[in-house]
């Protein structure tokens, strides 16, 4: 990470630092985003906040929490090779493909498909795409080895056919926070992650899950 802020003081500061950083013009990374760096669980982690209307909205608290605020490295246009630690990200790394969109009409219970599938071998490891507390990990009927996260602002986030779990109810997770691995558990005919976004725990209360990201500043694509 490069230009980390340091601040000691009872000043909010969070508008001066956004408005410095957006005055950055350091070649190669001045689109990519923020990076926070923090200390959680009992570890130290990095978090990416992109560019947008979540620049501002992860900035403030984080600043608030007297976390370390600079551009991020590790790549052209400052993009990282792994899914990044921060208030939202992506349930995978970069690049993973999408093999059924949300809303596409076929033989599903809601008529419609739920979620986003991601065709992913076993073993993929999965990440919480914000600030939550998990709800179920564990068996989910047809949605097999599942985990099910309660996210900070309401909503909730399923990761189902999975692998392996490596999180237990009523643990706290961050965003970028690894939850597990893909796997063909439940109702599949092969290998993949099935992720949706919900406005209660409840089915049938399914949102888009890339409009959702895409509000916090994170592309599914």
């Amino acid at each position: 990470m490069c230009g980390i802020v340091g601040y000691i003081g009872k000043r909010d500061v969070a508008p001066l630092l956004l408005e410095g950083l957006q005055r950055l013009e350091y070649r190669g990374y001045d689109s990519a985003g923020i990076a926070i760096h923090a200390h959680s669980h009992g570890r130290s982690r990095r978090g990416l906040l992109l560019r947008g209307g979540a620049l501002l909205a992860g900035l403030v608290p984080a600043v608030a929490a007297g976390r370390a605020v600079g551009w991020p490295s590790g790549g052209p246009g400052g993009v990282p090779e792994e899914v990044p630690a921060g208030l939202w990200t992506r349930p995978l790394t970069a690049g993973s493909p999408v093999s059924a969109s949300y809303g596409i009409k076929g033989d599903w219970l809601a008529g419609y498909h739920t979620g986003v599938d991601f065709a992913v071998d076993t073993g993929t490891r999965v990440y919480s795409i914000g600030p939550g507390t998990i709800e179920i990990a564990g068996e989910y009927g047809d949605y097999g080895e599942a985990v099910l996260i309660r996210l900070d602002d309401g909503y909730f986030a399923l990761y189902a056919h999975l692998s392996t779990i490596d999180v237990k109810r009523d643990r706290r997770v961050d965003g970028g926070e690894r939850l597990g691995e893909t796997g063909a558990t439940g109702r599949v005919t092969g290998p993949h992650l099935h992720f949706e976004v919900r406005a209660t725990r409840n089915y049938g209360s399914d949102v888009d899950p890339v409009e959702y990201l895409a509000t916090r500043g994170v592309r599914m694509d």
